[in-house]
């Protein structure tokens, strides 16, 4: 029972984020607010989320599960019910982070109860969540596109009725969770009595918990290995994959590892180049994959003219199609190649990369809506089908010992650089145009696109470079130890004739040069491996 409202919680809460998508065309009409501030709106509640997760960790570590569960819910009403109410860019603007900052408590407080309760069901129960997630976005979308058309028949049907449904559904739920036992919400069970053992052992897994630790504790200490159930689903997908073990940094007698601090862990992580790309590529996906998600429709319907009842019935089949498909079949092809951690990844994401980027050129050319949407489709497949490869890509080139912090920085990352100026930048952009049909935050997605592609292709570049020094190393290392034996043996005539194939260097001088030029070649090699290391 209390997984099914987890899932209907999950559900209800991300219906605002299609919500706001389907509506952005009637809130410039009825609002007269321009692109730019439609795109605030989208951005703020991303930043509201990110704030609340950095505080989430002190909440639960610290305060009863249910308690924090119900205010939470109760701050999201209020954002929810504020935001439909207002006319007022100031009330729009706080609703809308305020929405995201509690939105970020239920984020977190999901994958944490089903890692505590879900048993031998973990993995389908995480996979269901997301599916959750995807679903509430779509129903927002959905419910708005007909209430947006049935407003040109009855007047009080609105976008607005969408978020007052999404209200009293939260409502609903919070009672339920008002009337369940305390027992079966609370993940306390699993910490120590003291908070900053609760922080370790009940967050370790989860880390955009343990990144919110910093403020409260900036001497953290990253303790042991911990476990990747949280990659799990990516694993089901493309098998399992070979791990690195990070060498202690400090060593204390009797051979104990001393554990490392969160500055070195840092250290650590952004050494790891190929770390870096990944998180980079990512954050550019997540950009467009925002930007299709949020200026879409109001694209087809303002810029192509394109009718809103099919524009919302053909985005809804793709936003949904699209990604499910290319995950699928991305992972099945991952797999085949050697996983994500085999010598094929980087050249399967590239070509994924390029594929997504080259078809996508014509969209903002294009004046049908329909080549538009297929185009789209493809971009938003091909985008996906990278999407498992490369997320295993980057926590497999850590250290398990590093993996909880790396994580925690790229969810920063995405946030930072995907998720929240996608919509602003694209807003900006676009009213930054006189032309009502202006096309300009398109050719900027659209450009967006091979960002992927010069990441990829230059870690691919570096770890192709790096692979050709490593054997020529060990070429010169054969070459040094076939020389060692030429000084130390001589061919004499007793050994004439005996299968004796080293050539004789009687000259000393010849030998020397010899050597010279092997060793300048070696620290040549040596720069250069430096140079492609942490690739």
């Amino acid at each position: 029972m209390v997984f099914g409202v987890c899932l209907l919680s999950a559900t209800i809460v991300n219906m605002d984020h299609g919500i706001l998508p389907a509506c952005s065309f009637e809130l410039k009409e009825e609002l007269g607010v321009e692109e730019l501030f439609i795109g605030f709106l989208g951005s703020v509640v991303f930043g509201g989320i990110l704030l609340g997760s950095l505080a989430s960790g002190y909440v639960f570590s610290n305060y009863s599960c249910k308690k924090v569960l119900i205010y939470s819910m109760v701050g999201l009403n209020a954002g929810f019910l504020a935001f439909p109410l207002s006319s007022s860019k100031l009330l729009m603007t706080v609703s809308r982070f305020v929405t995201g900052f509690f939105q970020a408590f239920l984020i977190v407080f999901f994958p944490v109860w089903v890692d505590h309760f879900g048993g031998t069901h973990k993995t389908r129960w995480i996979t269901l969540l997301q599916l959750a997630v995807l679903l509430g976005v779509v129903v927002g979308y959905v419910l708005t596109a007909l209430l947006n058309l049935a407003h040109q028949n009855v007047s009080f049907l609105s976008w607005r009725v969408s978020f007052f449904l999404q209200t009293a559904a939260l409502a609903v739920a919070t009672y339920i969770v008002f009337l369940a036992d305390e027992r079966d919400l609370s993940t306390n069970d699993i910490l120590s009595e003291s908070p900053e053992s609760h922080e370790a052992q009940a967050f370790d897994e989860y880390p955009v918990l343990r990144l919110s630790l910093f403020s409260r504790h900036p001497s953290m200490i990253l303790e042991a290995p911990v476990s990747n159930d949280q990659f799990a689903e990516v694993e089901d997908i493309v098998g399992p994959q070979p791990t690195e073990t990070l060498e202690p940094l400090v060593s204390e007698p009797h051979g104990a590892a001393k554990p490392f601090s969160v500055s070195e862990a840092l250290g650590v992580i952004l050494y790891k180049r190929l770390y870096l790309l990944a998180v980079l590529t990512l954050s550019s996906l997540f950009f467009i994959i925002t930007v299709v998600q949020f200026w879409m429709s109001h694209y087809l319907i303002t810029v192509l003219s394109a009718p809103p009842a099919r524009v919302f019935g053909l985005f809804t089949l793709t936003s949904v199609s699209a990604p499910t498909a290319g995950m699928l079949l991305g992972g099945v092809v991952s797999e085949r190649i050697g996983g994500y951690a085999g010598p094929n990844a980087l050249p399967f994401c590239l070509i994924c990369a390029c594929l997504a980027a080259i078809l996508g050129l014509p969209i903002p050319s294009s004046n049908s809506y329909l080549l538009v949407t297929g185009l789209v489709w493809v971009q938003l497949f091909f985008g996906a089908a990278a999407l498992p490869t490369l997320t295993g890509l980057m926590i497999s080139s850590l250290a398990k010992e590093v993996r909880p912090l790396g994580n925690a920085v790229a969810q920063v990352a995405f946030n930072l650089l995907g998720y929240i100026p996608a919509p602003l930048l694209y807003g900006w952009v676009t009213g930054s145009d006189p032309d009502p049909f202006s096309r300009r935050g398109m050719r900027l997605t659209v450009a967006w696109a091979f960002l992927p592609v010069a990441f990829l292709g230059f870690g691919l570049y570096k770890q192709r470079q790096k692979r050709k020094m490593n054997e020529l190393k060990e070429e010169l290392e054969r070459g040094k130890r076939l020389l060692e034996m030429m000084e130390t043996q001589r061919e004499t005539p007793q050994n004439r004739g005996e299968g004796y194939t080293i050539p004789a260097y009687e000259d000393f001088d010849s030998k020397k040069r010899l050597r010279g030029k092997m060793d300048k070649l070696d620290s040549e090699v040596q720069q250069k491996l430096k140079d492609v290391e942490g690739y």
